[in-house]
């Protein structure tokens, strides 16, 4: 009974509040959105138990680029896509919608107190420590380092194709790209060899195996109930939780965290004495212990945020490159249209190549191949690797809009006023399927084939038309 009479207190609390709310400050409740399947759990379980990004499709077709759901008790949040609306959020106004702290104590369990957990100063801080290691020169750099790697998983596949007994071999994709990525990344980003292609018994490469499907793939009725009420939990009682729970996803999380500090710890140490030696390497980490060398005792990153930043570089740039390429081959494969078009492109391309007296591709041939950039920038957008991303708004506000938003009441509006508070989802898949029917197709296009009729635009995908074309 007593569980009881504090569940129906606090179901009292939220009502009262909600309703307090609702008729003392701006309301978001004239805004379209989708009826929920229940008072208690909102629009929540058709937003994160359907298939990545299926709910943002669906609301977005319906209801345009904002949309207004339910999250538990009744909670008004948004769901945005539009473009103006997402630019004034992350661009124009930026710190004015941090991330929710109970979404940053995820962000912390995950990286650790790096660029993604950052906010305001400290964000500035670390951004302006990272950026001599992101810059043009530094990253043509690694294009041998790349295609060591493409070459290296070729001739791996190759190599068991030529040892089976019928010359053939099913192989598991996306689990050998991520060997890949992990290489790429390892030496791009920290100049390590993994050997990962080769071995797959690498401890780094165990603990980020699937690492995002395991963690926030499927999530149940009460992990999502979970998600939507940690916002009522103090900041602190929910980073004991991670720290201490038996969840086997958080469990995942600090497992995979403390082994890539560990290796992390080794890597400063390691890179610190041979900057001091004056031995330093161009790798996206040695730039970056350098640059905090260099810089001011205010502007220093500390040791755990150089960790974190490795954590950080780790899953940016391997778990979500191999589910990119994944993704792209699979398009590639459903459409040969394509797959020729861009292995045309490339043989031309390559036999320019041979003709000047030259056998590898530089970035400026990379850079003149128009129809394969359209095609990676199609493939990026058709397939984003980060679908959400969370905000809240710090104080009232009021977003422009692309498009005009027809209320429940009938009044056409061209900018929707938001009140402090408001939890906004920013739908980085709908965004990039806004609006426009042949959005929901993957077809690269060159800049003039639309005026050409071929397809509709996509302006993320296109690329500038050479004189000479295939």
């Amino acid at each position: 009974m007593d569980y009881i009479f504090i569940a129906a207190c606090f179901a009292a609390l939220v009502i009262v509040h909600r309703v307090h709310r609702r008729y003392t400050r701006i309301s978001l409740a004239d805004i379209p959105g989708p009826k929920p399947a229940s008072f208690l759990m909102g629009n929540m379980k058709e937003l994160y138990q359907g298939q990545a990004a299926e709910a943002d499709f669906k609301w977005q077709a319906r209801y345009g680029g904002v949309v207004r759901f339910k999250a538990l008790c009744g909670e008004d949040q948004l769901m945005i896509s539009d473009p103006a609306a997402l630019h004034h959020i992350f661009v124009k106004t930026g710190y004015r919608f941090p991330k929710p702290e109970d979404r940053n104590v995820l962000a912390k369990l995950i990286n650790g107190k790096g660029i993604l957990w950052a906010e305001g100063d400290v964000h500035k801080r670390q951004r302006k420590v990272m950026l001599p290691g992101f810059g043009a020169p530094e990253c043509k750099a690694f294009l041998p380092l790349f295609k060591g790697c493409a070459e290296s998983l070729g001739d791996k596949w190759i190599d068991i194709i030529s040892n089976s007994e019928r010359q053939s071999a099913e192989f598991n994709i996306h689990s050998w790209l991520s060997r890949a990525a992990l290489d790429s990344i390892g030496e791009a980003a920290f100049d390590v060899r993994f050997g990962s292609i080769a071995n797959n018994e690498n401890a780094l490469a165990h603990a980020y195996h699937s690492f995002i499907t395991d963690v926030f793939g499927a999530p149940s009725d009460g992990q999502v109930f979970i998600q939507g009420f940690s916002k009522y939990i103090p900041i602190r009682i929910l980073e004991y939780l991670g720290e201490t729970s038996k969840s086997p996803r958080l469990t995942r999380l600090r497992e995979t965290g403390e082994i890539a500090t560990s290796i992390a710890k080794q890597m400063v140490e390691e890179k610190a004495e041979m900057l001091m030696q004056g031995k330093g390497n161009r790798d996206v980490f040695s730039l970056l212990v350098k640059a905090n060398m260099d810089a001011d005792a205010k502007s220093k990153l500390t040791e755990e945020e150089l960790y974190a930043q490795m954590r950080t570089l780790l899953l940016a740039g391997h778990e979500t490159t191999a589910n990119t390429m994944t993704w792209g081959l699979l398009e590639l494969a459903k459409h040969p249209e394509i797959q020729s078009r861009l292995r045309a492109e490339i043989r031309e391309t390559e036999a320019a190549i041979h003709a000047r007296g030259e056998v590898d591709f530089t970035m400026a041939d990379f850079d003149a191949m128009p129809y394969t950039t359209a095609v990676m920038k199609e493939i990026l957008r058709f397939y984003s690797v980060v679908y959400h991303s969370y905000r809240y708004a710090s104080q009232d506000d009021v977003l422009p809009l692309s498009q005009p938003i027809t209320k429940i009441s009938g009044e056409v509006i061209h900018e929707l006023p938001v009140p402090k508070g408001t939890r906004i989802v920013a739908s980085i898949a709908a965004y990039n399927r806004y609006l426009e029917k042949a959005c929901f197709v993957m077809s690269p296009t060159l800049e003039g084939e639309v005026e050409n009729g071929v397809q509709m635009t996509l302006r993320v995908s296109v690329a500038p038309r050479t004189e000479q074309e295939y």
